[in-house]
């Protein structure tokens, strides 16, 4: 159920937040689902673009690829996925959190979604 929750989080992330160019949003006009417990609009804004890539680690792996997937049809980009980690491109990474972090209960999440890149990170 966590995978699966993970790459509708990130369908939802994706779509909601890079398919228009804001310059600036208030909380409430941010629409993700599942809704956050809290929110805080920074500044900027992501672009998905077909050169975008989808970085993961072996475990959420299926996650990513259902997530390239899902985002397909509606974008007709062929989204990489990769194992391991990078620092540079567009990008979208799904991270866990650190075993000793609890901050996050069995279900939680962070999304930061910032100039090239956008990090999902979860319990």
């Amino acid at each position: 159920m966590r995978r699966s929750a993970l790459a509708t989080l990130g369908f939802a992330a994706v779509t909601a937040l890079s398919a228009r160019n804001v310059v600036a949003q208030t909380p409430e006009s941010i629409s993700v689902i599942p809704k956050p417990v809290t929110l805080t609009a920074g500044r900027g804004q992501f672009t998905l673009t077909g050169r975008t890539t989808i970085w993961t680690d072996r475990a959420d792996s299926v996650v990513a690829r259902r997530l390239a997937r899902e985002l397909a049809p509606s974008t007709g980009f062929d989204l990489a996925v990769r194992i391991g980690s990078s620092n540079a491109g567009n990008r979208i990474v799904f991270r866990n959190a650190a075993a000793r972090d609890t901050s996050f209960g069995a279900e939680g999440y962070r999304l930061e979604v910032k100039p090239g890149v956008i990090t999902i990170t979860s319990a």
